[in-house]
């Protein structure tokens, strides 16, 4: 058997010579192999300048019938430790995020805490604890971080609900898209403002028609107008504190997720509290569970 004979020349040669005899039938052409020889030396020769061919590693037919099994993958979180660019990204997410919570237990001044906390228990289980949910707990604190990132937000929006109806800023859009980026951007902080002192008020103004007592003293009479300014003007630095922060995890962090982050990180700081509310309501305990389920 031929195979058999010259085994070790058909496993390890890249290059193999064949000595036999040619048997043609029309277009059929059949090799009847007599002896073979390994030349795989030979194949440094076919080069043609005088500089070393390094071959390439080819698998053997041995190792193609007998292949390795193949080594067990590591988990990608390992990774994500592992890479020093991945962790420094981490690693300033999370301490950006953590001033971002410890801000957000700053109360704006003058706030009645007592009347705040006697709303809140009345209003149990209604929109304002939805909207605390989605503050991160700001609203329950009157945080100088009440208002979130929202009011960029809804700038925003109006800024891309603008532009196709007016055609000088459809046309600046279309002309340079980076450059009209750039313009969006811009004035999108530029209307945060604004809208960050109107969401102030609106804010304010519900939550005292609708407390039995006034949380906060808030107008613009003779007397109040000065500590009331102070109060938008806090609220609306806490909102633009709150944008940047999201910025500086965009730019420094995970790359363009920093306002995404923020919401989610005010979402996740209340499920330990929304659990343990959950587990103290002895009766409807079990159907709001089997319902989550």
């Amino acid at each position: 058997n031929i195979v058999q004979q010259f085994k070790k020349e058909l496993v390890q040669s890249r290059m193999l010579m064949v000595e036999g005899k040619l048997q043609i039938e029309g277009d059929v052409i059949h090799v009847i192999i007599s002896r073979c020889y390994n030349i795989t030396k030979m194949l440094s020769h076919l080069h043609s300048s005088n500089e070393e061919v390094k071959l390439p590693a080819f698998p053997t037919s041995d190792a193609v019938s007998h292949p390795k099994m193949p080594e067990k993958k590591q988990s990608a979180w390992r990774f994500l430790w592992r890479s020093q660019d991945i962790r420094k990204k981490l690693l300033i997410t999370l301490g950006i995020l953590m001033l971002f919570r410890l801000a957000a237990n700053v109360p704006v001044p003058g706030i009645n805490r007592d009347a705040l906390a006697s709303f809140f228990e009345a209003q149990g289980g209604t929109f304002i604890d939805f909207l605390n949910l989605l503050s991160g707990g700001t609203i329950r604190n009157f945080s100088l971080l009440a208002m979130g990132v929202y009011p960029y937000i809804t700038a925003q929006i109006i800024l891309q609900l603008l532009v196709p109806i007016i055609p000088a800023l459809q046309q600046r859009m279309q002309e340079d898209q980076r450059e009209g980026r750039k313009w969006m951007e811009k004035w999108t902080y530029y209307l945060a403002v604004p809208m960050a002192m109107l969401s102030a008020i609106g804010q304010i103004n519900i939550f005292n028609s609708l407390a039995s007592t006034k949380i906060i003293d808030f107008g613009f009479s003779a007397d109040l107008w000065l500590p009331s300014l102070t109060i938008l003007l806090v609220m609306t630095a806490g909102t633009m504190f709150a944008i940047w922060l999201g910025e500086l995890i965009s730019e420094y962090g995970i790359r363009g997720q920093g306002l995404s982050l923020i919401i989610f990180a005010g979402i996740v700081s209340q499920i330990p509290h929304n659990i343990r509310t959950l587990w103290l309501d002895e009766q409807n305990r079990w159907v709001l569970i089997i319902a989550m389920l």
